[in-house]
């Protein structure tokens, strides 16, 4: 089996404790919205802006 895509990742966890599927929904909505924020780098790329 290959590896899990990172939104894959965190639907089998949510799947695996049990959460709704409304709620499902909204984490990976959240999570995609998050990445396309961050222009889709890599996590050890994004570090916090101290303006």
């Amino acid at each position: 089996m290959g590896q899990l895509t990172f939104l894959e990742a965190i639907r089998t966890e949510v799947r695996v404790r049990h959460y709704s599927y409304q709620t499902e929904k909204s984490y990976l909505y959240w999570n995609r919205f998050f990445i396309r924020h961050c222009n889709i780098r890599h996590g050890a790329d994004i570090t916090p802006r101290f303006d």
